[in-house]
């Protein structure tokens, strides 16, 4: 009997979708790739010190820490600096190196990198940007009996947070050592707080030199250094008092 050429049509197709579509196999399970293993503060978020608070929590939680007497104190952090503290030779910044940034910062005053193993504000210091070709705020070099002596920091001891920044520098043969403790305030100061002691128990006539490449001019008696300079783009003059 003839067949139909629609049949035909239909015929041809199905052998087409048969030989164009094979059952794929099931991949078999791998049994050797384990899940991961994840690792950290068991306790990642401080206590707040407050509770749950509808509304301004952040501001509660400020109050709270004010009222604890948060910041007198190294062991007396604010909230936020307990949440967000880094400690040690942790990396920090795209580039991967130690601690690139400071986090403590004024309202336009701010490191754009910094040098953590100087004492002072070591790297770039920036105004909006930075400013004089990539320099430093100022240093801080130490001499013990009049001989310069070589503070190194010990990394391990290292804690930032953003109210904060504090470090251990010392020289073993000299036996100094320097805690250091800096922050820059709302009000675009940079400061340094240094704690000396001696570390083999003898007395020692230290002296402290800072020097900063923005303020070099002192006027008559007054012991504070001043100086002037244009700011990024010549957005503004900047006149710094050391």
């Amino acid at each position: 009997m003839p067949i139909p050429r629609s049949l035909y049509g239909a015929t041809a197709a199905l052998l087409l979708l048969t030989v164009l579509s094979p059952v794929a196999a099931h991949a078999a399970p791998n049994a050797a790739t384990p899940y991961p293993v994840f690792k950290g503060d068991p306790n990642p978020v401080p206590d707040d010190r407050t509770g749950y608070i509808p509304g301004n929590q952040l501001q509660a939680i400020f109050d709270a820490d004010v009222a604890a007497g948060a910041g007198s104190g190294t062991d007396n952090d604010f909230w936020i600096d307990r949440m967000l503290a880094r400690t040690g030779n942790q990396p920090g910044g795209s580039n991967g190196d130690a601690n690139q940034y400071l986090f403590s910062r004024g309202r336009a005053l701010f490191m754009k990198t910094h040098q953590p193993g100087t004492i002072g504000f070591g790297g770039e210091v920036a105004y909006i940007e930075s400013i004089e070709g990539g320099q430093g705020a100022y240093t801080i070099t130490a001499s013990v009996g009049g001989a310069d002596v070589t503070l190194t920091e010990d990394a391990a001891q290292r804690r930032q947070t953003p109210s904060y920044w504090r470090g251990v520098f010392t020289d073993s043969a000299a036996g100094l050592r320097v805690v250091q403790t800096k922050y820059i305030t709302d009000n675009n100061v940079a400061v340094t707080d240094l704690e000396l002691t001696s570390t083999n128990g003898s007395a020692k006539d230290v002296t402290l030199t800072a020097a900063s490449p923005f303020a070099r001019t002192a006027t008559g008696s007054d012991p504070e250094l001043t100086g002037a300079v244009r700011a990024f783009n010549k957005l503004t003059d900047l006149f710094p008092r050391f």
